[in-house]
């Protein structure tokens, strides 16, 4: 939410909203700024853009610097409830600008920084959500760094993963009796004119034509069982029409009930997200261990093991020869 009319060069496309809209979200509790977009305006505009939320009475997490309260994640008390959300974005999104001690940008997925704000919240909340920004853009199956790490924000106490950014919905999966969407889809994502900064300073316009997979999206309920650490989870299908007004659907279940792609998928995935290039800050590996593929974040990789385009290529060699 920002009036601000010089945008971060370099950037695909770049947006922003009149701030007066800013009364459409009324009602909402938190809101999440850990995103590839948030610093389209630079510092300034992210700044702004926190103020007239927080004018609306809507706490915000996502973006500061490191360490401080509520760069990472916040604890939101409403009707007895203390909830915990964690929200970090991922580095292969591309924001222009990520948090560090020194300098405001939004909170970076990184594994210790994941750790530390997943256990900062289960020490007051009574339900964490890890909330990350992630995955192959207009690709419905997660790779598979996001697979070990959403398992991994459960197995270091989170109660469910809620993910974005994909801008179609990605499956689901029940992990440990704990929900995981890898992607809700869209929330608002008009189709028509961007601006893009693309080529340096100077402003261009880009047409774009919203795909039918881009206007469905998920609306998630959780539910806590009482005097116990599990949750219940529900999902309805909504749909952007060609005027933006949503429709639901109906229900998609939960999210064990999402469709699931098989392991060929999974690893073809795996090897757009290699062959994209994404970014250089970001890695992934994979390797075998107790009968299983095994996948490691950046640099928290334990022990020998083989990137993943390695094994994509093994894959491919197998399997033709097995056809042969």
């Amino acid at each position: 939410f920002t009036n601000r009319d010089r945008p971060t060069p370099g950037k695909y496309a770049v947006f922003k909203a009149d701030p007066g809209l800013v009364r459409v979200l009324r009602g909402l509790d938190v809101a999440l700024l850990a995103n590839n977009h948030m610093s389209d305006y630079g510092p300034e505009g992210a700044e702004e853009t926190i103020g007239y939320l927080r004018a609306a009475g809507i706490a915000c997490v996502g973006y500061g610097r490191l360490g401080e309260n509520g760069t990472a994640s916040i604890v939101v008390r409403r009707h007895g409830l203390a909830l915990g959300v964690v929200n970090l974005c991922c580095p292969s999104a591309n924001p222009a600008a990520l948090a560090t001690r020194e300098s405001p940008g939004v909170a970076p997925l990184s594994l210790d920084v994941l750790k530390t704000e997943i256990e900062k919240c289960r020490a007051e909340a009574d339900l964490v959500v890890f909330c990350p920004h992630w995955g192959l853009e207009l690709t419905a199956v997660p790779v598979p760094e996001q697979i070990w790490i959403a398992r991994q924000a459960i197995d270091w106490g989170a109660d469910a993963v809620i993910g974005n950014h994909a801008h179609v919905i990605q499956y689901g999966e029940t992990y440990r009796g704990r929900a995981i969407y890898y992607g809700l889809g869209n929330f608002i994502y008009p189709a028509g004119d961007w601006l893009s900064t693309e080529t340096g300073q100077n402003l261009t316009r880009k047409t774009y034509r919203m795909s039918e997979a881009e206007r469905i999206s998920l609306a998630v309920a959780l539910t806590q069982k009482p005097n116990a650490r599990q949750t219940e989870d529900a999902a309805v299908r909504i749909r952007f029409g060609e005027d933006h007004v949503p429709a639901v659907m109906g229900p998609a279940g939960t999210s064990r009930d999402l469709r699931k792609p098989g392991t060929w998928r999974i690893l073809r995935a795996a090897w757009l997200r290699w062959s994209c290039g994404g970014n250089p800050q970001v890695d992934y590996f994979a390797a075998w261990s107790g009968g299983r593929v095994r996948y490691w974040y950046g640099s928290a990789r334990p022990g020998p093991c083989l990137p993943i385009k390695w094994m994509v290529a093994i894959w491919h060699f197998f399997r033709h020869a097995v056809q042969k």
